[in-house]
Formats: C-alpha cells, sequence, structure tokens
C-alpha cells in the first residue's frame, strides 16, 4: 500500500497524526511494481509475454497494474492485464494460460479469489515462471518475489499493538512505513523450469530456497 493510500481511502487524516481510531504500518508495494518486474525480466531469459492478474474490484490491484504497464513499455515486454470478478473467472483464467503463449506470471498484492494459490499451482503444473509480491509465495512453490519483508511488517504492527495495550492513543501514533526489502528466489522450482538463475540476481537476493 502506498504512504499515501490511507490518506486517500479516509482511513487517516494524516500520516503522522492519524486523528481517528486507527494506526498501523504501511509498505511500498506498489512503489516497486516496476522494480519487480525488471527482476523478472532478468530472471527468465526471452521473457516477452506476462500476465499480471488481480481482483478487478482492488484499487491497489489496477494501481500496481499501472505501474506494471510502465515497466513494461521500458523494457520491450507485453504485459496482458486480466481483472478477475469472481472465483469461477480467476480459476478459468488461470486453467487458459497454456493455450494462452503467456512466458510469465506476475502476481499482484491482492490475496482474494486465491490470485497467488492459482499461480502457484499453475506455474508448477504447466512449468510458467511467476514472480510474487512477498517471500511466502516462494517458499511455498513460487519462483520469485520482490516486495516487503512481511515479517518485518508483523514486528512493526506488534510494537504499536504494544504502545495502546500501554495506553497511548491510537490518533497520536504516526503510521509507520516498513522499508524492508527483500528479493528471494527458489532455486529449486528455477530447476524444474529448466532456468539458471544468474549469479547478478543470486548476489543481490536476500532469500534463497533451495
Amino acid at each position: 500500500m502506498a504512504p499515501s493510500i490511507p490518506v486517500e481511502r479516509r482511513l487517516v487524516q494524516s500520516i503522522n497524526r492519524p486523528g481517528g481510531n486507527i494506526t498501523g504500518v504501511i509498505d511500498l508495494g506498489n512503489e516497486l511494481a516496476g522494480k519487480r518486474l525488471e527482476f523478472f525480466w532478468k530472471i527468465v531469459p526471452r521473457l516477452k509475454q506476462i500476465w499480471v492478474a488481480y481482483a478487478a474490484d482492488s484499487p491497489w490491484g489496477r494501481t500496481e497494474a499501472q505501474a506494471y504497464r510502465e515497466a513494461a513499455r521500458k523494457l520491450g515486454v507485453v504485459l496482458v492485464e486480466k481483472p478477475l470478478h469472481d472465483d469461477a473467472e480467476a480459476r478459468q483464467t488461470f486453467a487458459a494460460l497454456p493455450k494462452a503463449g503467456v512466458q510469465g506470471l506476475l502476481v499482484s498484492h491482492s490475496i482474494t479469489l486465491n490470485i497467488p494459490g492459482l499461480a502457484i499451482e499453475t506455474g508448477t503444473r504447466f512449468r510458467i515462471p511467476n514472480m510474487f509480491p512477498a517471500s511466502v509465495y516462494v517458499e511455498q512453490g513460487g519462483l520469485a518475489s520482490y516486495g516487503p519483508d512481511l515479517l518485518a511488517t508483523g514486528r512493526q504492527a506488534a510494537r504499536l499493538v504494544d504502545k495502546i495495550i500501554k495506553g497511548a492513543s491510537p490518533s497520536e501514533i504516526p503510521v509507520e512505513s516498513n522499508p524492508r526489502i527483500e528479493l528471494s528466489v527458489n532455486l529449486a522450482v528455477a530447476r524444474s523450469l529448466g532456468l539458471r538463475i544468474p549469479q547478478e540476481i543470486l548476489d543481490r537476493a536476500d532469500r534463497v530456497f533451495r
């Protein structure tokens, strides 16, 4: 979630002084979308056509897709956007991937409609590389991820909860941003796809699953 979104969505009055009964931790998920696609492009040779699927009713999914669109144009990659409306459409869309000539899957932050699960299942079954916004999906069988360290986000949130339990008012606790970003790759998945992860990616990676 971009730092401006809590204010735009009227969840808080401002980042520094929320002013209501809500505070929390935000990350730079959408701001990292372009770099995520760039890493994917470096990991998978000859990557020319990519799908990005997201829940159609997710404002964050639409914003993220816009960032992917701009990055794809710079890299000369064809981006096929798939806004999904319900579970049935999501299943049908992923089932059609092998016939569509898709060379890679980008997965948005949206966890609705089981999009990450479908991306892992489809990628494994049809040997299609995939790129996620968090390392938890790489640990579960995805190829790679680039995004916020969710464990760090959880620890930050726990500290805020501790402050509130001890009497602090959420209205006076600034919304925090998680600056910890990590690149993760799964070597076992790469081998199953016939991919050799470039050394520059391995040198840069924060987490490598074997």
